[in-house]
């Protein structure tokens, strides 16, 4: 079939020598109390049961929103990629009506559950219609993103590492119907300052939208690559974080990167590409990544936090091999 291209990116390529970072990043698994204004702990699989294919999102997120104190979002969702079903769900609170350690990986409310350390994490999340239970197991290195620097995020100060392909285990249940899964799960660990999108709210000083994706290929590579644009001014950001199989990382860039097959939402309007192809030379990585289900939008309490997280799938090549994968799609902002 023949892809309708909306919108096409070109960047100069560009790639720094692969290094080895040491920082065991424990210190920096927990929350900070209050000492960062945005703390982000985001776990997404893509699970199997005998070929039936399930992905799942869970995303805590404390943010220090002006005039409301520390607030503890907690959103889930899960993808069927075989029978298409999906559902999302959030929850807000204020952080002190949660159990959240400063000590050890430990969020708790009535319906989640993230507790672990950096070699073991349990995830637990009870819902109305599907239930999530399962371990994840680190079998990678701790992938730094930035070589452990801090970096820029919408004009503040950010930090990031991430566990990948951690070998999972457990059960999902929808509607009923129970899951014995197995698969890789990544976690994601960011923190950092507020950015302006969040503390004053969509407009047209702040208006901005970013594409992150964490590419998880059979042949042992990780990345964890996306796009900024800041709307206004016409700026435009990319990134391209790459972990390779001795565990060692390297920053590359995206040559080239087209999105196609938009869905638009019927409940924020807001208009995704679900399907991409993209260029990494430094690795002589091409990549076709394809969203499925195709509707997978997450609707937030606050209107900026509403976003898409897409379970997908890999084909191309990687080193000039073939290669699959899995990984999802996080798109927020002015998708319009």
């Amino acid at each position: 079939m023949e892809l309708t291209q909306r919108e096409q990116f070109d960047f100069n390529n560009f790639c720094e020598k692969p290094v080895f970072v040491t920082d065991p990043a424990d210190k920096d698994y927990p929350w900070h109390g209050g000492k960062w204004g945005n703390e982000s702990w985001f776990v997404c699989a893509n699970l199997n049961d005998n070929g039936h294919k399930i992905g799942f999102l869970a995303h805590a997120l404390i943010l220090s929103m002006p005039g409301k104190g520390d607030m503890l979002s907690i959103k889930i969702s899960i993808s069927d990629q075989t029978t298409g079903w999906y559902k999302a769900y959030e929850s807000v609170y204020p952080a002190q009506a949660a159990e959240i350690s400063q000590t050890e990986l430990l969020i708790k409310t009535k319906e989640f559950l993230m507790k672990g350390d950096l070699d073991e994490v349990i995830v637990q999340a009870n819902m109305p219609d599907s239930k999530i239970d399962v371990v994840l197991k680190r079998t990678h290195s701790i992938f730094h993103l930035g070589g452990g620097q801090k970096f820029d995020f919408l004009g503040v100060e950010q930090y990031d590492f991430a566990i990948p392909a951690m070998e999972t285990s457990g059960e999902v249940q929808i509607e009923g119907i129970s899951y014995r899964v197995s698969g890789p799960t990544w976690i994601d660990r960011q923190w950092g300052g507020l950015p302006n999108y969040y503390a004053k709210g969509d407009s047209a000083e702040t208006r901005m939208k970013w594409l992150w994706m964490n590419l998880q290929l059979d042949n042992g590579v990780n990345i964890s690559c996306g796009i900024i644009l800041l709307i206004g001014p016409n700026i435009i950001s990319q990134y391209a974080g790459i972990q390779l199989p001795d565990g060692s990382t390297a920053t590359g860039r995206i040559s080239k990167l087209d999105m196609y097959d938009y869905w638009t939402s019927e409940e924020s309007g807001n208009s995704y590409p679900t399907r991409y192809y993209m260029e990494i030379p430094c690795i002589d990585t091409k990549l076709e990544i394809q969203a499925n289900p195709i509707a997978q939008e997450i609707v937030a309490q606050l209107k900026e936090s509403t976003k898409y997280e897409g379970a997908a799938d890999i084909k191309g090549t990687c080193m000039g091999k073939p290669v699959t994968g899995v990984n999802y799609i996080e798109l927020v902002g002015y998708w319009k």
